[in-house]
């Protein structure tokens, strides 16, 4: 394996543009101040950390803090979660303050929009190091990758091969398996790569990090795409 590209944060910290996607684990959703920090003494605890080196707020929504704190999305299969009112400004600056603490190096969003992200934008005193959305060839994703060049803020793709595993209720009917593509398929085959890594590749090239979930897809490195 060849040596693993890297993007710079905001912050000067370097990442590594391929990541182990991780989904599943306890998760940091939008909510009050007191359920932020709530969840970041959570994730600090379980993680065995002194300090986190990116922390990102899943969705732009909060959801009510559950009694359990292991029933979190998405370990709640019927997301019998109720939506909480809150200010994602709120949940912003209470990150901020681990920032402070020097708990936190750098702090992200996920799904946010652009209108989303110009709120936060506004008010922050430390910059957004890093949006998370899908993103693969079939949704591309180009207005809101302009967007943060526009900002200076680095993009994570999640989902980079269409995300064919996800849950049953979360799909949509006849939805087209990306990896099943006949051109994507001819293309890896021609450049010596499987439709996973084609797929993941072109991605970086783009200047996206990806979220993988393999140990297979983390090989990108050593190939090209001339031939």
């Amino acid at each position: 394996m060849g040596e693993v590209t890297k993007i710079e944060l905001p912050n000067g910290a370097q990442m590594p543009a391929i990541g182990l996607g991780t989904w599943q684990l306890h998760g940091m959703f939008m909510g009050s101040g007191s359920g932020v920090r709530k969840g970041m003494e959570r994730s600090l605890e379980r993680l065995q950390l002194d300090y986190i080196d990116l922390v990102q707020i899943h969705t732009p929504f909060g959801f009510q803090m559950m009694e359990d704190d292991e029933a979190c999305f998405p370990h709640c299969p019927s997301l019998e979660q109720k939506p909480e009112v809150c200010d994602l400004i709120e949940t912003w600056e209470t990150l901020e303050e681990y920032v402070g603490d020097e708990k936190v190096k750098a702090i992200g969003v996920s799904n946010f929009n652009s209108r989303q992200i110009q709120r936060v934008l506004d008010i922050a005193t430390l910059p957004i190091a890093n949006q998370q959305v899908e993103c693969h060839a079939y949704l591309p994703q180009n207005e809101m990758f302009d967007f943060l060049k526009e900002k200076n803020i680095t993009m994570t793709a999640f989902a980079p091969f269409g995300s064919p595993g996800r849950p049953d209720s979360l799909k949509e009917d006849e939805l087209p398996v990306l990896l099943e593509e006949p051109a994507l398929q001819e293309i890896a085959e021609r450049v010596g790569k499987t439709p996973a890594q084609l797929a993941g590749l072109g991605l970086i090239i783009l200047g996206a990090m990806v979220q993988a979930r393999f140990r297979t897809y983390f090989d990108f490195f050593g190939g090209s795409l001339s031939g």
